[in-house]
């Protein structure tokens, strides 16, 4: 949400970031249960929940009508960045999806910080 002056843009740019947060939250949530289930032997566990928690905060934020702000949209774009990161090291399904919807955010991340 943008209050005057934080210099965050429109309202349709900020619910696309939202929808790709909700998506990466989803994601980063399942990633390591699936992994686990499945043994694949993944270890990315500690990064898809700290994603998953920024994430599902950025998204809890806007439906409660509460201010996100431009530090909101950075710890994101990092907290994303660090499990792309990680889950892309790994050659299963689900981190491989799971650092496609990171990069996702990460990239509509970077067209909103200024």
């Amino acid at each position: 949400m943008k209050p005057e002056g934080e210099g965050m843009t429109s309202g349709s740019t900020i619910g696309e970031f939202v929808e790709l947060c909700r998506k990466c939250a989803q994601s980063c949530e399942q990633c390591p249960e699936h992994c686990d289930k499945e043994g694949c032997g993944s270890d990315c566990q500690e990064e898809c929940k700290n994603c998953f928690k920024i994430c599902d905060t950025i998204v809890q934020k806007y439906f409660q009508n509460k201010v996100i702000t431009q530090k909101d949209v950075q710890d994101c774009k990092n907290a994303c960045i660090t499990c792309a990161e990680q889950c892309e090291k790994h050659n299963c399904e689900h981190c491989i999806q799971c650092a496609k919807d990171c990069r996702k955010c990460i990239e509509k991340a970077s067209t909103i910080i200024i």
